[in-house]
Parts: C-alpha cells; structure tokens; sequence
C-alpha cells in the first residue's frame, strides 16, 4: 500500500492482546488509553495512533 504527496490510505493493523499486557500474578491488560506509534526507527515515527482498552 502506497500514497503519493498529499494522499492519504488506510491500513488496518492487528496488534495482539499480549502487547497491552504486564504481570501482576497473572497477565492483565488494564483498561485505559495506549498510544501506539508506526515507523521506520523509535527517532522516525511518522504515525501516532491511539488505542483504547475497555
């Protein structure tokens, strides 16, 4: 998937439950609001999205 200057598209992007999730005698994801950043490197992170747990 492609865009040119001034274009924009849309991916959808499946991001595992275990991504949202820490120990704390058994794995659990706590509701609230993640921010979820797409790019080449951590200092080149053209996307910003959010994600929100219920």
């Amino acid at each position: 998937m492609t865009a040119g200057p001034g274009q924009t598209s849309t991916a959808d992007l499946r991001i595992p439950a275990r991504a949202f999730q820490h120990w704390d005698g058994a794995w659990r994801t706590e509701p609230g609001d993640y921010q979820v950043h797409l790019g080449f490197s951590s200092a080149d992170l053209a996307v910003t999205g959010t994600v929100r747990i219920r």
